[in-house]
């Protein structure tokens, strides 16, 4: 791993580019996603722009496209479910990103 890396990084980049639905652990409960895009934002703070397929949600839709900071985040498991192609809609949703690592 280079100096420059997350530990965040590596692990969402291979999901990313495995198409793989990750686990995240947050602060508000267990979140079951599809990782799309991870980078900084504005406020140089972590990113993960997600689908959630499954879990809590402060804004009570538990699934749906999401913004997850990764400060937010105490666990992450990589799952062994393939998303088997790109949601149609994801088009046009880097916005906020000053800095993207990786995306589909």
């Amino acid at each position: 791993m280079s100096g420059n890396r997350l530990p965040s990084q590596s692990k969402v980049c291979s999901a990313i580019r495995e198409r793989r639905l990750l686990r995240l652990d947050c602060l508000e409960g267990e979140r079951i996603v599809e990782p799309y895009i991870h980078g900084f934002g504005r406020a140089a703070e972590e990113l993960l722009l997600c689908y959630q397929v499954d879990g809590v949600s402060r804004s009570g839709r538990p699934s749906g496209w999401k913004t997850i900071r990764l400060a937010t985040v105490k666990e992450m498991e990589t799952l062994s479910v393939v998303s088997l192609r790109p949601r149609e809609e994801y088009a046009g949703y880097g916005r906020g990103f000053n800095a993207i690592h990786c995306q589909v």
